[in-house]
């Protein structure tokens, strides 16, 4: 039986930054409601850490010093009033926080990069994001396959959001983000992912038959939609 949903406590967004200030686990705020994040498993523990190193140095080597690659710690606030933790937070410039004794939330990423699960991969793609194109500093969005070695980039342009996927299956060996390139293989070390979807989700080779993408240009007006 679920429950009433005019039973779950409503919180403000002070509350929730005292509650999450004490808690053990972390939790995501939106719309009143505090909800827990769930833990993740090996594969996309991994992928975090290998995106999060390589994004890192290479930065760094292609002279962009000044930017911040933060793990899943770092806190991101959405002007429709969600607070998050991504998998994966990039800042070129200064960072903007807003503190909270203790505690920062950023306000303007550059880049998120979010490793899909199978409980996540509809949240990601779809409220979240449009939470995300609300941040007037987000220009691009990552989203890396959980199952298989694959990549999905959205880039905001003057016009909307421009999205492109990149697999291994058919000859990507490298993915863009920022002004960087990862190797799959980079990205991917020691989870022993295949390039196939596993199952009823393998895909079959571009050149054989086209791929179901989504539309190629996504407005921002679609983010404020009552999700």
């Amino acid at each position: 039986m679920s429950a009433d949903p005019s039973d779950i406590p409503m919180y403000t967004r002070e509350e929730y930054l005292e509650f999450e200030r004490d808690a053990l686990t972390k939790h995501e705020f939106y719309r009143g409601r505090i909800r827990a994040m769930s833990g993740a498993n090996a594969p996309h523990v991994l992928i975090s850490g290998n995106v999060l190193r390589h994004l890192g140095n290479t930065l760094r080597r292609a002279g962009g010093g000044g930017c911040y690659v933060f793990n899943s710690d770092m806190r991101i606030h959405c002007p429709d009033g969600r607070d998050t933790y991504p998998d994966l937070s990039v800042c070129c410039g200064e960072p903007d926080y807003f503190r909270y004794r203790g505690t920062d939330t950023l306000r303007n990423p550059e880049a998120i990069v979010e490793v899909l699960s199978k409980s996540t991969a509809d949240e990601d793609r779809g409220p979240k994001f449009a939470s995300y194109r609300q941040i007037p500093s987000l220009r691009e969005y990552l989203l890396l396959a959980y199952t298989h070695r694959a990549a999905e980039r959205y880039v905001r342009t003057e016009t909307g959001w421009i999205y492109a996927s990149f697999r291994p299956l058919d000859g990507d060996d490298r993915f863009p983000l920022l002004s960087t390139e990862i190797a799959f293989d980079d990205a991917y070390a020691l989870t022993g992912l295949p390039d196939e979807p596993p199952g009823p989700f393998r895909l079959v080779r571009a050149e054989d038959e086209p791929r179901h993408e989504p539309p190629a240009e996504i407005g921002d007006e679609e983010a404020s939609c009552d999700l």
